[in-house]
């Protein structure tokens, strides 16, 4: 993965929310990372920066043309 860095918006590559890198740690392998859950509420944890990634663009084509 590229390097992350604080303010850097990052999303496991498993899925989930949206994370905010507020710091990264232990030589650059480890991001600690805020987001906010489903209820609303500040979430934090620390992550090994191999297990996420910089959300890409969306993918064209995939949006299904109007109805005629």
């Amino acid at each position: 993965m590229a390097r992350v860095k604080a303010g850097d918006v990052v999303r496991l590559k498993s899925g989930g929310p949206d994370m905010t890198v507020v710091e990264v740690e232990v030589d650059g392998k480890v991001a600690i990372c805020t987001w906010f859950d489903a209820d609303g509420k500040l979430q934090g944890d620390r992550f090994p920066v191999e297990i996420i990634r910089k959300p890409g663009p969306p993918s064209l084509g995939t949006e299904q043309p109007p109805p005629e």
